[in-house]
């Protein structure tokens, strides 16, 4: 019942966090599919101290600058962004565009959006930094492209901006990124025959996989969290769902330890497959990080490319270990060998 409850706690933190105010594109909404946008120019060329670059492969344009009024036209070239020389960032509410940004392919409801006239400047905060999900510099559509060329360009694209007044226009290119190979997915092949031969062979061992795997999902899921700037983090599910996996395990193993009979194995052996569902269900929503071209906040792709596999495996193993032992009555002595120890009915 403690696993379960656990489990409901960690489910509804996701849920909340996944509320975020989307005038400007969350972070879960538009994160990137397997395109990348670039900068090749800026033209006329902005004031020095003016950077733009594209965050998250091509999820957000960014403008940082101080001293000097921005602005960003929307795709009907009304008002919709402003950052002022103090620092101070504004959107526009009454700007259809920053409706359409909810969505990554913009089809966002805007079934109760009503156009108003005049502008509805809403604040958004005083960092400097204007960051948006524009679909002018992103390919707009769930297929793939087809890239024009030997280095994946698919086409180019211009997002226009105005400093102190004078109109500029922000150019690049977007491009089509190779997938990751489908061999990542060996490496949850081979740690799954090896989890089941630890179940079977070293019941001690085993009992601790689950919480330790959700303990390194959990730090890697803080990483990845921290890897993004405000604004454009994605809900932390390897962090979440890691944490109640290496708390709940870790509570198995507690009881373990403190009752020896046959009722305290069989309450470690049921935490511990606990453990294992939260481990499944994050390895599942985050299956995306094996083969996609980018993973969010990670520069190193390669550490959830291994990650999510061994978390999958360890999770389905635990899981399927603790349903079999359960059903069996033959919970045995998590904390010692396999076998003895069968629950009376």
């Amino acid at each position: 019942m403690h696993h379960y409850r656990d489990g409901v706690r960690a489910f509804a933190l996701v849920v909340v966090l996944g509320l975020a105010p989307a005038h400007l594109g969350s972070g879960d909404s538009v994160r990137p599919r397997d395109t990348e946008s670039t900068i090749a120019s800026v033209m006329p060329a902005v004031p020095e101290g003016i950077r733009v670059d594209v965050v998250g492969s091509d999820t957000f344009l960014r403008v940082r600058a101080e001293g000097h009024r921005i602005e960003v036209p929307g795709y009907e070239d009304e008002p919709y962004l402003r950052l002022d020389p103090d620092g101070t960032t504004w959107v526009n509410e009454n700007s259809r565009t920053a409706a359409l940004n909810g969505d990554r392919y913009g089809s966002a409801d805007l079934s109760g959006f009503e156009p108003a006239t005049g502008e509805k400047w809403v604040r958004l905060g005083r960092t400097g930094t204007l960051m948006w999900h524009d679909h002018r510099s992103h390919w707009m559509s769930p297929k793939p492209p087809a890239p024009i060329d030997a280095s994946g360009k698919v086409q180019d694209f211009m997002v226009p901006i105005v400093v102190d007044g004078a109109r500029h226009e922000i150019s690049g290119t977007i491009y089509l990124r190779a997938r990751a190979s489908l061999w990542w997915w060996a490496i949850g092949v081979l740690a799954t025959v090896v989890l089941v031969v630890v179940a079977l062979a070293r019941r001690r061992v085993f009992s601790a996989v689950a919480p330790l795997t959700g303990a390194v999902a959990s730090v890697i899921g803080v990483v990845q969290w921290r890897g993004l700037p405000d604004g454009a983090r994605i809900t932390p599910l390897l962090a979440v769902f890691g944490s109640a996996a290496a708390v709940i395990g870790a509570v198995g193993l507690v009881v373990s330890a403190r009752r020896r009979d046959a009722l305290g194995s069989l309450v470690a052996v049921s935490l511990n497959a606990g453990s294992g569902a939260m481990l499944v269900a994050v390895g599942w929503m985050t299956a995306d990080h094996v083969r996609s071209a980018y993973v969010p906040g990670l520069p190193a792709e390669w550490i959830a490319r291994v990650l999510v596999p061994v978390v999958l495996a360890v999770g389905s193993v635990a899981v399927q270990d603790g349903i079999t032992r359960v059903v069996r009555g033959d919970v045995g002595d998590i904390t010692g060998a396999a076998g003895g120890g069968r629950v009376r009915r």
